[in-house]
């Protein structure tokens, strides 16, 4: 009862402390797009200068934050990276031997069905995984868009180098990786699939190189 508990509860745990990331991610890009060095005077529609020290303090308040969510990313990775590997491993286990059980049941529309219909399921969870961390990633790299789309031409030094570091960063569509090792992507997805389906194939060829043999 606990194990079936944890198996159904840490997709929906796993979900959300990514949602959180991604919020965060989403409020610092609105954030690096807030930042003005001037604005347009409503009444003589010349432009006015911000007092250096409001920008200082607004690009402070992003570096900080920016920080905090790398550091929340981290902290989360170690959380989840061997769970996350293991269960990806589990469903690739899964899809295997959902192929094998096909081939094994080709006579037999009951659990060719069961077998198709199992198949089918691993790979909604899988996806449900895999899509989270692309959206991850590609809030990093809206991220990335945003500094660079950001008024920060003519910041102090320091503060170019920060908003240069996070464009690098953000570049590099930073993301979960289970257990160090692999990606949880939708790519990573996508190969546990072909694999799969590579296996099936495979025990297909065989089964009909089987069946001619006898005949």
């Amino acid at each position: 009862m606990r194990a079936g508990s944890m198996f159904y509860a840490t997709p929906y745990l796993y979900a959300k402390l990514v949602s959180l990331a991604c919020v965060q991610l989403e409020k610092l890009r609105g954030s690096l797009l807030s930042i003005k060095q001037n604005v347009l005077s409503p009444d003589t529609q010349a432009e006015i200068n911000i007092p250096q020290s409001e920008v200082k303090e607004q690009l402070n308040d992003i570096i900080r934050h920016h920080i905090q969510i790398l550091n929340y990313i981290n902290v989360l990775q170690e959380f989840s990276g061997l769970l996350t590997c293991g269960i990806l491993f589990l469903f690739l286990l899964t899809l295997c031997f959902c192929a094998f059980s096909v081939i094994m049941s080709w006579d037999d529309p009951v659990d060719l069905y069961q077998g198709a219909w199992l198949y089918f399921a691993v790979v909604v969870m899988a996806f449900f995984y895999c899509s989270m961390g692309t959206v991850l990633a590609q809030e990093f790299e809206a991220v990335g868009e945003a500094a660079y789309a950001s008024d920060w031409v003519g910041a102090p030094v320091p503060y170019q180098k920060s908003i240069s570091f996070m464009m690098l960063i953000s570049n590099k569509g930073k993301t979960l990786v289970g257990g160090g090792i692999v990606p949880v992507t939708n790519e990573t997805l996508m190969s546990m699939i072909n694999e799969s389906m590579s296996l099936f194939m495979f025990l297909l060829t065989m089964k009909d190189k089987s069946e001619k043999s006898n005949a």
